[in-house]
């Protein structure tokens, strides 16, 4: 993006996110119902929603959740409505 902005060509190599821990709330709730596949990985993919449930894809965890998952996700996807729910959902802990 940089790069791009001031108008270079910065080629670089990096590990693909096709075989990391995924971990979403876009994929289980009604946010964006469309993206449900937007973490497709072939190792494991946490799906988060409001609240715990299981559908036809599997476990779907609640929200209350999301802290004990992180120490085994390689990348976090949120995309939810902000609300009081979901206000300060990403904190310094949460990034720590």
């Amino acid at each position: 993006m940089r790069a791009a902005q001031a108008g270079t060509w910065s080629p670089s190599w990096h590990q693909s996110l096709a075989d990391r821990t995924c971990c979403s709330s876009v994929t289980a709730g009604s946010v964006a119902p469309s993206r449900r596949d937007c973490c497709r990985s072939k190792r494991r993919s946490f799906r988060l929603a409001q609240h715990e449930r299981s559908d036809d894809r599997g476990r779907v965890y609640g929200r209350d959740s999301l802290n004990e998952l992180l120490p085994f996700a390689d990348i976090v996807v949120i995309a939810v409505p902000l609300d009081e729910n979901t206000h300060h959902l990403v904190d310094a802990d949460f990034l720590a």
